[in-house]
C-alpha cells in the first residue's frame, strides 16, 4: 500500500516541488510585480465606502479668487485656524510646507504659531527634499516657531509603485531614522487616542527637530509599510472652501469632532498622485491622499502585505494543493483542477484582502500555475509519445501474427504471397492460393461466448494446417476467413483434390462444449504464374471464387478464372440494380399451383418471386436470390413477397374462391433474423389472412447451423398457427434425428429425385424412402418439380399426398391464376 502511495503522489509532489522552486524565483526577481499591481487596483475599485471623520479645507480657485495669489499671509492661515479651534475640531492636519520666516510679516509666523498653540491638535507636515548633490536627502521641516507649537510633526511622504501609483505609504519615516510618524498616524493619535495603541512612535517636537535637522547623514528611512484603503475616487470627502471657512459661511458643526486637513486642490498648487482609484489618467492631490491615509487608520481597514516567508508559505500551500486537483483525478479532468487552482489562488487573494485586510499578490502563482501545467501536459504528451514508441514496437512484433490461432495474419499472408512471387519470378513456378470461408461462427459466439468461438477458430486452423501440410503456408486472414499459400508446382487438377479434402474435413461437425457445430466451408482457389501476377490481385481472385462458393450450395470448391471475373462485374452490376428494384417496381410475385395427387384439386399456391429489369431484361432466380441474401436485400424483399402473398390470399378469400394454402419460401439469411417472427406476426394482423393458410418453407441449410435456436423459431411460427415444411429434402444433412425434433407439417422432395423417377432406380427409391419416413413422422408429402403423367402416376400411387410442376401450371401472376381457379375447382390429373 505504502508503494502504491508513493506512486500515486509522487508525480504531483515532484511537479509541484518544480513550480514552486520557479515560482520563488519569478517573485524574487519581481518579473510580475505590474500584472500584481493591476490585480490590486482590481479589488480596490470595488471598495468604496462613506467617510464622515474627514473632512478637507481646499486651497482651491475660489479661495485664490477671492484672497488672491498664493502663497497668503501666515495671519490668513491664523485667522482660518482659529475659525477651527471655536469649531471645536478633533485634530487639523496642515498638508502645507512653513518652511521660511514670513518677511513681509514677521508677526504673522508668531500669530500662526499662537493659532497652532490655542488649538493644540494641529500637525505640521515635514517632507523629504533632494539636493543639488547626487543622491543627498534633506528633509523639509517647519519654522521652529511653529514646530515648537504644534502637537506633531508627520512626514507627507507617499510610496510609488514601479508604475508611478501612489498605494501606499510608511507609518514612521525619517532622515537616517524612521523619527516621523505619517501625518495621517499622528492626526488619528491626537484626534482618537484610544485607536493610539496602534503605533508606539513619539510624537517629536521641535526640539529634537532642530537636532535632527543638523546632521542626519545616511538618507531617508521608513518603516512599517501600509497599503491605503482608497475610500473613492478624487472628490469622495467633503471638500469645503479656504476662503468660506475663513469668512464663516457655514455652519460650525460641520467641523465638530472632526478631523481637518488643510492642503491645496487648485491646479498648480501642491503635489498630485496617480492612485488605484484615479485611473490612469487622473490624479488625485496629496491633501486627499492624506484623507485616505486617516480614514484607513481610523477604520482599521489598512492593507497589509504579506512578509516574504508569509508569502511563501502560502504559495507552497497554493502550488501543492493544485498538484493535486489537477494530477490526482484522472487526466480527462486535468483541465478543470487547472482551473479550481486558478479559482483558488484568486479567491484566497480576495478573500484576504477583504475581509483580512491583508494582501497576496497572486499573478505569480497564477502564471507559474498555468505554465507548469502546459509543461506537464508537454512532458506527458512527450512520454505518451515514447510510451507509444515503445507499445509500437512491440506491436510490430505481433503485427504478422493472429492472437486466436497464431498463425499469420492478413498483412503477412499479402508479404508471404508477394515475397513467393518474387522468389520465383523468371523460374515459371505456379503458385496457388487458397481463401477459406467457414461460416456460423456468429452462432457459436453468441451459444457459448467467445471463448468458445476463439476455440472452433483453432480448431478449424488445425484441419486446415492438417490437410495443407507442411510446405503450405496457412494464415488467418479476418473473422471467419483463412488463407494457404501453396508453393508447389500444382496445376488445377493437383490443387482439386487438395480443395475437396479440405471441404470434406471442414464439413465435419466440430465438438465444443459437448455440442456438435457444422460450419459450412467455402473455398476459392486460384492459380498464376508468379511471372504474371502481384499479391494484391492474386489474393483478391481468390477471394471472388470463394464469394462464388458461398453462393453455389451445391458445389464449395470454385477455381478463379477469367469468366468468374466477368460474374463477378456481372454480379456486380446486379447489385446495382437489385438495390433499386423494389423502389422501381420492378418486382412481382408468380404463383405455382400444389394440387391433391389423387382429386388433381388446388389446394395450395406457392409464391415465387419474380425480377425483370429494363436494361437488364428478366432476371432468373437462381442469379438474383444468392446477390439478395450476400447483400442483406433480401430481408427486406424478403418481408415484401410475405407481405403481396398474404394480401392475395385474402383476396382469394374476399372474392370466394376458397381458402387456399400460400406457401412463401424463407431464405437462411431470413430465417435467422431475430425479427422474423414478429415481421410474421405484423404481416398477418396487417393483411387478416388466417395463420393456417400460411405456410412457410425452409431449407435444410437453414437449420442445421444451431439446431436449438431452428427449433425454438419455428416453434414460435407454430404457435402462430402458421404451417411449415421443409423444402428440397434429401439434398442437405437428410437425418431422422433432427427432423423428428422440428414441428414441421410437410416435406417437400427435391424436384432433383422427381425429375428421374421412370429413369433413375436410385431416385426412384431415395423418393420412396422419403415418402415413407414422412409418414412413419405422419407428416404429409408434396412432390416438386412434376412434369409427366409418368411421374404423377408413381407419385400417387405411392401415397405422395401433394404435387407441384409444370405439369399442373406453371408460375403465373396472380390475375392469371385467379382467372384459371374461377374457371375451375381444381386441375384434373393430364
Amino acid at each position: 500500500m505504502f508503494i502504491d502511495w508513493i506512486h500515486r503522489f509522487s508525480g504531483p509532489l515532484i511537479w509541484g516541488a518544480i513550480s514552486i522552486v520557479v515560482a520563488l524565483t519569478l517573485g524574487s526577481l519581481g518579473l510580475f510585480n505590474r500584472l500584481n499591481l493591476i490585480f490590486y487596483d482590481s479589488l480596490m475599485a470595488f471598495q468604496s465606502h462613506s467617510v464622515d471623520e474627514v473632512v478637507i479645507v481646499s486651497v482651491d480657485e475660489k479661495s485664490l479668487s477671492e484672497l488672491g495669489r498664493w502663497p497668503w499671509s501666515r495671519r490668513v492661515h491664523a485667522v482660518m485656524l482659529d475659525v477651527l479651534t471655536q469649531s471645536d475640531v478633533a485634530a487639523v492636519g496642515f498638508d502645507i510646507l512653513f518652511l521660511e520666516e514670513e518677511k513681509t510679516d514677521p508677526e504673522a509666523d508668531a500669530m500662526l504659531a499662537d493659532a497652532i498653540q490655542r488649538n493644540g491638535k494641529v500637525v505640521l507636515a515635514v517632507a523629504p527634499k533632494a539636493t543639488a548633490v547626487e543622491h543627498d536627502i534633506q528633509e523639509s521641516l517647519p519654522l521652529p516657531l511653529l514646530a515648537e507649537s504644534a502637537a506633531a510633526l508627520g512626514h507627507v511622504d507617499f510610496e510609488l509603485d514601479e508604475d508611478g501609483v501612489g498605494r501606499s505609504l510608511f507609518l514612521n519615516a525619517g532622515l537616517g531614522d524612521a523619527r516621523w510618524p505619517a501625518m495621517a498616524l499622528a492626526l488619528v493619535r491626537l484626534a482618537r487616542p484610544e485607536l493610539s495603541n496602534k503605533s508606539s512612535v513619539d510624537f517629536i517636537g521641535m526640539e529634537d527637530a532642530a537636532e535632527s535637522l543638523v546632521q542626519r547623514p545616511h538618507g531617508w528611512v521608513r518603516s512599517d509599510p501600509l497599503l491605503i484603503q482608497f475610500a473613492g475616487p478624487p472628490g469622495h470627502f467633503q471638500h469645503i472652501s479656504f476662503v468660506d471657512v475663513l469668512l464663516q459661511r457655514l455652519d460650525p458643526e460641520v467641523f465638530r469632532d472632526r478631523i481637518v486637513l488643510v492642503g491645496s486642490t487648485a491646479t498648480g498648487l501642491g503635489d498630485a498622485l496617480s492612485t488605484p482609484s484615479t485611473g490612469s489618467h487622473v490624479r488625485m492631490h496629496g491633501v486627499e491622499v492624506n484623507a485616505n491615509a486617516v480614514d484607513t487608520i481610523l477604520s482599521g481597514a489598512g492593507i497589509t502585505t504579506l512578509d516574504k516567508y508569509q508569502q511563501t508559505f502560502l504559495t507552497v500551500v497554493l502550488i501543492l494543493s493544485a498538484a493535486l486537483f489537477i494530477f490526482l483525478p484522472p487526466a480527462r479532468f486535468a483541465p478543470f483542477g487547472l482551473l479550481v487552482s486558478l479559482a483558488v489562488a484568486i479567491v484566497t487573494s480576495v478573500l484576504m484582502f477583504t475581509f483580512w485586510h491583508l494582501w497576496f499578490p497572486p499573478v505569480t502563482v497564477l502564471v507559474v500555475l498555468v505554465f507548469s501545467y502546459f509543461c506537464g501536459v508537454w512532458f506527458n504528451l512527450q512520454s505518451s509519445t515514447r510510451s507509444t514508441h515503445q507499445l509500437s514496437e512491440q506491436l510490430k512484433q505481433h503485427e504478422q501474427c493472429d492472437p486466436v490461432t497464431k498463425l499469420p495474419n492478413r498483412t503477412m499472408f499479402h508479404q508471404l504471397v508477394q515475397e513467393a512471387i518474387r522468389a520465383g519470378r523468371g523460374k515459371g513456378h505456379t503458385l496457388g492460393v487458397m481463401v477459406i470461408h467457414v461460416g456460423r461462427l456468429k452462432t457459436v459466439n453468441d451459444r457459448l461466448g467467445f471463448a468458445c468461438g476463439d476455440r472452433l477458430l483453432q480448431m478449424v486452423a488445425e484441419r486446415i494446417k492438417h490437410i495443407a501440410g507442411a510446405d503450405s503456408q496457412v494464415a488467418r486472414l479476418s473473422g471467419g476467413e483463412f488463407g494457404v499459400l501453396v508453393e508447389r508446382h500444382r496445376t488445377s487438377t493437383s490443387m482439386k483434390p487438395l480443395g475437396k479434402q479440405l471441404v470434406q474435413l471442414l464439413q465435419r461437425p466440430f465438438l465444443i462444449e459437448e455440442s456438435q457445430f457444422l460450419i459450412p466451408p467455402s473455398i476459392g482457389v486460384t492459380l498464376c504464374s508468379s511471372d504474371s501476377e502481384d499479391a494484391e490481385s492474386l489474393v483478391s481472385n481468390a477471394y471472388s471464387a470463394m464469394r462464388q462458393a458461398k453462393e453455389d450450395r451445391h458445389n464449395r470448391l470454385q477455381f478463379y478464372s477469367a469468366n468468374l471475373r466477368r460474374e463477378t462485374l456481372k454480379r456486380y452490376d446486379l447489385e446495382q440494380a437489385l438495390g433499386q428494384a423494389l423502389g422501381n417496381n420492378e418486382l412481382e410475385v408468380y404463383y405455382q399451383p400444389q394440387v391433391l395427387a389423387e382429386q388433381g384439386q388446388v389446394v395450395g399456391v406457392e409464391a415465387l418471386l419474380r425480377w425483370k429489369n429494363s436494361r437488364l431484361g428478366a432476371i432468373c432466380p437462381d442469379e438474383f436470390i444468392p446477390v439478395a441474401e450476400a447483400t442483406g436485400l433480401i430481408i427486406p424483399i424478403g418481408n415484401w413477397v410475405l407481405e403481396q402473398a398474404c394480401i392475395q390470399g385474402q383476396q382469394w378469400r374476399d372474392q370466394k374462391i376458397g381458402s387456399i394454402r400460400m406457401a412463401v419460401n424463407l431464405s437462411a439469411v431470413q430465417f435467422v433474423d431475430p425479427h422474423l417472427v414478429e415481421n410474421v406476426r405484423q404481416i398477418l394482423n396487417s393483411t387478416a389472412l388466417p395463420p393456417s393458410l400460411l405456410e412457410l418453407e425452409v431449407t435444410e441449410g437453414s437449420l442445421i447451423g444451431d439446431l436449438d435456436i431452428a427449433t425454438d423459431t419455428l416453434a414460435a411460427l407454430k404457435k402462430m398457427g402458421v404451417g411449415l415444411s421443409i423444402d428440397d429434402f434429401g439434398t442437405g444433412y437428410s437425418s431422422l434425428s433432427y427432423i423428428k425434433r422440428l414441428p414441421i407439417d410437410r416435406i417437400k422432395i427435391d424436384r432433383s429425385f422427381v425429375r428421374d423417377i421412370g429413369t433413375s432406380e436410385e431416385s426412384s427409391d431415395i423418393t420412396l424412402a422419403i415418402i415413407e419416413m414422412a409418414h412413419k413422422l405422419k407428416l404429409k408429402v408434396v412432390a416438386e418439380g412434376v412434369e409427366t403423367q409418368k411421374q404423377q402416376n408413381f407419385l400417387s400411387d405411392h401415397d405422395c399426398e401433394e404435387l407441384q410442376g409444370y405439369y399442373f401450371g406453371r408460375p403465373v401472376p396472380a390475375s392469371e391464376l385467379t382467372s384459371l381457379l374461377e374457371r375451375s375447382n381444381g386441375f384434373s390429373k393430364g
